[in-house]
């Protein structure tokens, strides 16, 4: 059971870190976008809030433990317990930010200025947004590269005990 527990938690970093990317990618086609189709104004830029697993008191867990498996403090308590313990990586909520710029028209036609010519964009700095993207990329790499080196230390395992 100890041997999938980092392909797990590799998984749900995987998981969270596409849709970083997707949230990331949904930034940069929306940088001069000045309507949501949501909320009817200027896009608003999204940002994906990332956090370890929710992990219970440990007295709790100690509590469940015993009353569920009816063991003592012995091998098989405390793999339950570190069960209960790993969670992976969770996405709570995806932000969004309330931060616009004004750029003046100068041509005096686009749709969605205010009366003194000024449109209202997302604050979005496509460089910045490149470098999250970069970034999620390696996470969503990093965490492939576990699962892989998790996969082939079990298979190497079990050509050691199959000899």
């Amino acid at each position: 059971m100890y041997d999938l527990i980092p392909m797990e938690i590799a998984a749900s970093g995987m998981q969270a870190e596409r849709l970083r990317m997707g949230v990331t990618a949904s930034n940069l086609a929306n940088a001069r976008s000045t309507r949501d189709s949501i909320d009817g104004g200027a896009y608003q830029r999204r940002s994906v809030v990332f956090r370890a697993g929710q992990m219970p008191a440990f007295e709790n867990l100690l509590t469940q433990a015993r009353n569920e498996t009816g063991l003592s403090l012995g091998e098989d308590s405390s793999q339950w317990l570190f069960e209960q313990h790993v969670r992976g990586v969770e996405v709570p909520r995806i932000e969004k930010s309330a931060v616009f710029r004004k750029e003046f028209d100068e041509t005096g036609r686009h749709p969605d200025r205010d009366a003194e010519g000024f449109v209202t964009y997302p604050d979005i700095n496509v460089m910045s947004e490149m470098t999250d993207m970069l970034s999620a990329s390696r996470g969503y790499e990093a965490n492939l590269a576990v699962i892989k080196n998790t996969r082939d230390m079990i298979t190497q395992l079990l050509e050691l005990l199959r000899n």
